[in-house]
């Protein structure tokens, strides 16, 4: 569930839907969405006080995770548009390094004041349009990936392209799915839906769940 973006948006539902999970058996786990324009560590710390504040990380949790992707922003109610009309995805300013850097220091911030080795939710198409060397994911080796890859039969039958030197851990491959009691956004839009492929034993393994 997200918790947090950049340094100024936390969630309002997001300590209310944590702590709801907190007597179930499903697998909870909190995300941010890291943005191009604030420092890394502050957008660190401003996760972890959320997280903290709705509770804390239980040895149970899904690790925290990390979503870098297309940074899209909204100005006057309106998706701010680049040159071509299309929507601006604000990491195009930002050089690659610069991006595994912010990256790295998110990343070890959360691990250090959480105490587990958090996760990285990412997609490869955005990943070779803007760090564009595909073997700099070695850098994460530590880290499980996420991967986003809409299938085009949303069966989750396929097998997306890998990173290469890192192969996912989990895989989104929709965001129209529908579960019952969840309603994204308050209305009819679809839920994001990820899969596991391996038991249940296999996916606490995977993530250091006891």
């Amino acid at each position: 569930m997200k918790a947090t973006q950049g340094t100024g948006f936390n969630d309002p539902t997001f300590k209310s839907n944590w702590n709801s999970l907190d007597a179930t058996n499903v697998y909870r786990g909190a995300y941010h969405f890291l943005t191009s324009d604030t420092d890394p560590v502050e957008q660190a710390k401003f996760f972890v006080a959320a997280v903290k504040a709705a509770g804390g990380v239980r040895p149970a949790d899904m690790p925290p995770s990390l979503d870098v992707e297309w940074d899209i922003h909204i100005s006057g109610g309106k998706v701010v548009l680049g040159p071509d009309g299309k929507p601006r995805d604000f990491w195009q300013d930002v050089e690659p390094d610069v991006i595994v850097a912010k990256m790295d220091a998110w990343l070890s911030y959360v691990e250090q004041q959480l105490g587990r080795t958090p996760m990285i939710y990412t997609s490869r198409a955005w990943w070779l349009g803007r760090i564009k060397n595909e073997s700099a994911i070695k850098k994460f080796a530590k880290y499980k990936t996420w991967i986003a890859d809409y299938s085009k039969s949303g069966l989750a039958t396929e097998n997306p392209p890998d990173f290469k030197d890192h192969p996912k851990s989990l895989w989104q491959f929709s965001d129209g799915g529908k579960v019952t009691g969840i309603a994204n956004g308050g209305g009819n839009l679809g839920v994001d839906v990820s899969i596991f492929k391996g038991t249940k034993n296999d996916l606490k393994k995977e993530f250091g769940i006891p």
